[in-house]
């Protein structure tokens, strides 16, 4: 269908009626199945999935409700990273080089293909706003959505006790904890997260999925990380106080030359073009 049109599906029948309908009567003529695009954007990465790394994609100006069923729209690259954890978004810029806004709401996708060894362990997402987990899939691990009155009559958040295993969870932030059995084998991780909802601004907060084999410390989940660097051993290795100040250093030196990059080749045209204007001004005054 065209236009404004949001109907995914096709029309089997076609019957007129001299009367109006019972709702009894309605049900037992229509059937209406709604695909699951929140599951439909997971599948859509499964074939390509990284495995060096965590690729970080978003949909911009999303339907602003506060609930998963809504249509996703167009994937655009944000990012990559090392492993699942974010606190920001790098900037975006236009085709002149100029940093820009994003639309909101936005979804946030991240997806990587993970190899464990066999074992059984434990799994830790945690969010500010609502998040989902999924292996392949399977939806795992899912945390709610942030409830934000507009009358200023909000609870105050606490931040949580210190744990001996992990980071303390920041304040307004819940955390699901889930058991996974590897097999050995490697499976496509897909951490999809939601963020400035209803006019609020963007605002990430501490998006993690963390892991720990049982019996051991939890760690950021991410690709198998060179052991021989020393640096991302530290960074990514360890879930504590220490290793989480070490991840947003190490994090916030990788955004920046990320945007430089991005910046150099979405601004290359506009300075090619600059170029010429200048060859162009240094001849007429010559």
């Amino acid at each position: 269908m065209e236009g404004r049109a949001t109907m995914k599906g096709g029309i089997a029948k076609v019957a007129g009626k001299r009367r109006i309908l019972s709702r009894e009567e309605i049900t037992r003529h229509v059937n209406i199945k709604r695909r699951d695009e929140i599951l439909a954007a997971v599948q859509s990465v499964l074939n390509s999935a990284p495995a060096d790394h965590v690729q970080v994609n978003v949909f911009e100006q999303i339907a602003d409700a506060q609930n998963w069923k809504f249509v996703p729209g167009e994937r655009q690259t944000a990012y990559e990273s090392d492993v699942f954890a974010l606190t920001e978004l790098p900037r975006k810029y236009n085709d002149k080089a100029l940093i820009v806004d994003r639309p909101t709401p936005i979804l946030i996708h991240a997806s990587s293909r993970i190899t464990l060894p066999a074992g059984t362990y434990r799994l830790s997402l945690q969010s500010l706003n609502a998040a989902r987990l999924y292996l392949d899939e399977q939806l795992v691990a899912e945390t709610p959505f942030l409830k934000v009155a507009g009358n200023g009559h909000n609870p105050v958040y606490q931040l949580g006790p210190p744990r001996p295993d992990r980071v303390s969870l920041p304040a307004a932030h819940t955390e699901q904890v889930v058991s996974f059995h590897s097999d050995g084998g490697s499976v496509v991780v897909s951490l999809l997260a939601l963020t400035a909802h209803q006019g609020r601004p963007i605002e990430l907060g501490e998006i993690v999925v963390a892991v720990a084999k049982d019996g051991e410390p939890y760690r950021l989940l991410g690709p198998n990380v060179n052991e021989s660097d020393q640096d991302a051993a530290d960074a990514y290795g360890r879930f504590d106080d220490e290793g989480w100040l070490t991840f947003l250093q190490r994090d916030a030196e990788r955004r920046h030359e990320w945007e430089q990059q991005q910046r150099a080749e979405l601004g290359k045209a506009e300075r090619e073009y600059w170029q010429r204007r200048h060859a162009w001004t240094r001849i007429f005054v010559a």
